[in-house]
């Protein structure tokens, strides 16, 4: 497929020199370009390409109000910023408004082709990602679930169909089998000292019901891979349950997911290893899926924090640091690690599992 790209930047000496890099170097075609953010808004709704590389300071209107409005009109493709700005809370702004691509003024030609390719990929991925939601929907709504599997036209509470919260994953039969085999699929190697027969219940359970896999299913367990281990808690206790979460397809809907109501989602957890036969004592119940959550989370933002330390300007403190936490929690916890003291910084965890269904959705 080839990528349409939109350009907005009140430089047009830059619109020219990103169009002839893009054309040059194969990347795709330029659609249109603007040179302010309201002229640059009516031509992306009206031209609809794949990218919009918008620069973040113009006058009339800047490119962060730009891409909220189109956020907001219903615009789904992907933003490239350009900047010069390096405020992490701008960044985090930037993030939270769906930017997950940046490009540094002044220009140079490598960054420019490496950001746009990464971006290329993203985009790829996440087709590949909708046609798994795809194919693990039409096994979760088939018109003849597998036997005791609650149908969806009159399920119970808590189960598509019933009366439980839609902006919760559920699970069902088919769901369990589905998630179950893509999580045998995914070995976790446990760190050293973290401890866990119980992640390794978890996943002898779930192989236990393994079935083939399609190299999507294979892709979507790799994209998970990568933001656990972005965020240095591939093989933590918790990683394996947010596998779980992150494979289930009403989680990976963004129609159905909204906000994650905390308690149900243990409740709903703890019934999905239940019907998928994990049998691994007190490591199913609600409390003890909310601890292991918490600890992935907790050392999450310590690795981050870490990051931080390492290099303040580092894209994936830039991304992870806004995203799943707050800054300034961000700054107390790499306070305490440069100090060995004080009390640290604190998360929310609602946050974090949301920023985590959010950032997989928009690899």
């Amino acid at each position: 497929m080839t990528l349409r790209y939109y350009l907005i930047d009140d430089d047009p000496a830059t619109l020219r020199m990103l169009e002839r890099i893009i054309n040059d170097h194969g990347l795709g075609i330029v659609a249109g370009t603007a040179t302010d953010g309201i002229t640059g808004e009516e031509g992306v709704m009206r031209e609809q390409p794949e990218i919009v590389v918008i620069d973040l300071l113009m006058p009339k209107r800047d490119g962060m109000a730009t891409v909220k409005s189109l956020r907001d009109r219903g615009y789904i493709g992907s933003f490239v910023v350009l900047s010069r700005v390096t405020n992490k809370n701008t960044v985090a702004q930037a993030y939270e408004a769906g930017v997950r691509f940046f490009i540094h003024k002044p220009l140079n030609l490598v960054e420019i082709r490496t950001v746009l390719r990464q971006v290329a990929d993203a985009l790829e991925l996440r087709q590949a990602i909708q046609a798994i939601r795809s194919g693990l929907r039409a096994l979760y709504e088939g018109g003849n679930p597998p036997p005791g599997a609650p149908s969806s036209s009159g399920g119970e509470e808590g189960w598509p169909g019933g009366g439980g919260d839609p902006g919760v994953p559920s699970f069902r039969e088919a769901d369990v089998k589905t998630t179950a085999a893509a999580a045998a699929a995914t070995p976790t190697a446990t760190a050293a000292g973290t401890g866990s027969g119980e992640e390794a219940a978890l996943e002898d359970a779930a192989s236990s019901r393994a079935l083939p896999q399609s190299p999507r299913i294979r892709l979507l367990q790799q994209a998970v891979r990568k933001v656990l281990t972005d965020l240095g808690i591939l093989g933590e206790t918790g990683s394996d349950d947010l596998l779980v979460i992150a494979l289930s397809p009403l989680t990976l809907d963004p129609s159905r997911r909204g906000a994650v109501e905390l308690q149900q989602l243990y409740k709903n957890l703890a019934e999905f290893y239940e019907r998928a036969g994990v049998s691994a004592g007190k490591s199913i119940e609600p409390k003890a899926i909310e601890q292991r959550l918490r600890r992935a989370a907790t050392l999450a933002l310590r690795h981050v924090a870490s990051l931080g330390l390492e290099d303040y300007s580092d894209p994936r403190f830039e991304r992870l640091a806004g995203t799943f936490f707050e800054f300034e929690e961000v700054r107390l916890e790499m306070t305490r690690l440069r100090r060995s003291a004080g009390p640290g910084g604190r998360f929310s965890l609602k946050r974090f599992i949301e920023a985590f269904l959010w950032t997989l959705s928009d690899t």
